[in-house]
Order: structure tokens, then C-alpha cells, then sequence
């Protein structure tokens, strides 16, 4: 599910059995959330038979950056709380 937005922002979507990574990218905080579009990636599963729990999706904000205001990531309508460190595939983040 790759996307580019202007060249400044892109999404790629990394799955390994049941585990699924969203890895977004973004110039901007807009435009980090935009490409960061959690709906697709769940219709993307649903359309594949899987699914995807909003109760076990975590998010974390990964930058260089002192200041930035913080994105807004959500899920079927619920916004996902930024996590200080996720574990994915047995690596902690």
C-alpha cells in the first residue's frame, strides 16, 4: 500500500504472519497523517480476510526533531495513542 503525497510524505505497509507494521513518512505533521491512513490499511486487510484490532494497534513517533506538533493518527474512528516504545516481531522500538 505505498503512497506518495508531493513527493514529501509515503506509507509502506510490512506484514510478517500476523503482525502488520504501517511505516509513514511526512514532511509536515499534515501531512504525516495523511499518509499514515490506518481506514486503508484496514480495508486493505478486510478485502484480504483479515482484521485488524483497534485495541491491539500501537503507534510511535519516530524523529529528529525538537519541536513538532504531534500527529493524529486514527482507526475506525478512534485516535490512537502515541506509545514512548512498541515491540514488533520480538524488537523493541
Amino acid at each position: 500500500m505505498p503512497g506518495n503525497i508531493r513527493g514529501m510524505s509515503s506509507s509502506s505497509l510490512i506484514a510478517f504472519a500476523d503482525d502488520v507494521a504501517v511505516v509513514a513518512t511526512g514532511r509536515t505533521t499534515a501531512l504525516l497523517e495523511e499518509s499514515m491512513n490506518m481506514n486503508a490499511v484496514s480495508r486493505w486487510m478486510a478485502k484480504s480476510g483479515l482484521t485488524l484490532s483497534v485495541s491491539k494497534t500501537e503507534a510511535i513517533m519516530l524523529t529528529t526533531k525538537r519541536g513538532y506538533t504531534q500527529p493524529r493518527f486514527f482507526l475506525e474512528g478512534e485516535m490512537l495513542q502515541l506509545k514512548d516504545h512498541v515491540r514488533y516481531l520480538g524488537v523493541e522500538v
